[in-house]
């Protein structure tokens, strides 16, 4: 990169590379964004789920052996579903330490002391930042998406078993 720095057009390659860096930070921005908005739905079944089977459970005298083993076995991956939800909307709040782009760098300051960081900050330093950043959004993308896909997994083991539940309660 150093070499792109001392060329004529080097500034014009960094600038291009900065708007790059910048769409990839917003792109996974939005991958972010997307695992926030698919879990609520994936909460809402399994906790529709499990108030199903609550509502359906008869008092514990009544509860036989094979409904109880099906109860457990159909609600615990629903809680474990949940656990992943909850572990895929947590909010992950470390940061590139020094970043004048993250929010939490930004709040560690004073007013004073960040305007002048910004006002100091070179281009190079920017596009490191920017560079931290990117990769730190891309860890953090990599943990939501792995923990959604959990939960996704949990919920369909879940649904057979819950169902043959389900009706067994029902059913009496």
């Amino acid at each position: 990169m150093n070499a792109m720095a001392s060329t004529p057009n080097g500034e014009s390659d960094r600038s291009a590379i900065i708007q790059q860096q910048e769409s990839s930070l917003d792109r996974q921005l939005e991958w972010i964004r997307a695992v926030d908005s698919k879990t609520p739905i994936i909460i809402g079944l399994a906790t529709a789920m499990l108030a199903v089977t609550g509502a359906l459970s008869p008092d514990p005298k009544s509860l036989t052996w094979a409904t109880g083993v099906l109860m457990a076995i159909g609600s615990l991956p629903l809680i474990g579903s949940l656990c992943w939800c909850a572990a895929a909307t947590f909010p992950h709040t470390e940061g590139p330490d020094g970043s004048l782009i993250y929010f939490g760098g930004i709040s560690k300051r004073s007013s004073a002391k960040y305007t002048e960081a910004v006002s100091t900050r070179t281009t190079e330093d920017y596009l490191q930042d920017l560079n931290a950043q990117c990769h730190r959004n891309a860890q953090i993308a990599t943990a939501k998406y792995r923990a959604v896909q959990r939960a996704h997994l949990w919920l369909f083991i879940a649904t057979p078993v819950w169902l043959i539940a389900c009706y067994l309660l029902y059913k009496g």
